[in-house]
């Protein structure tokens, strides 16, 4: 029986999201489901426990907002981040977290990962059960 994005048991994943403009992606099962922004660096945005309803992520205040195309990641030393972050689970690639200088250019807080659209694409699927 191949993957569908409709059947409800087992561990399911679907691309075919879009929230407030950025593609989404989910994996679930009947216990968690976490939602992933692909167009902002592979953020983890949403961390829910379905029995309690319980979202483990933290949001900030500005909430989860589209960035432009291109950010200016100088001249503050923490970079663009701040002014799209949105809370959560963040990547800090290349620069681990704090602000840098790699092969002459600044890298700010969370580096450049986080303002890359990403893609995804599945290996193997198969039936649980």
């Amino acid at each position: 029986m191949p993957y569908t994005h409709e059947r409800s048991f087992g561990c399911r994943v679907n691309d075919e999201f879009t929230y407030r403009g950025l593609r989404v992606l989910t994996l679930e099962n009947s216990l968690i489901k976490v939602s992933v922004l692909l167009d902002k660096g592979a953020d983890i945005f949403e961390f829910i426990h379905k029995p309690s309803d319980t979202d483990f992520m933290w949001r900030s205040p500005l909430g989860v907002r589209p960035q432009p195309m291109n950010l200016n990641t100088i001249p503050a030393a923490e970079g663009d981040f701040m002014d799209y972050y949105e809370g959560g689970w963040q990547e800090v690639f290349p620069s681990g977290g704090r602000p840098c200088v790699y092969k002459g250019g600044q890298m700010g807080l969370h580096g450049e990962v986080w303002g890359i659209p990403g893609s995804t694409r599945s290996l193997r699927t198969r039936p649980t059960g």
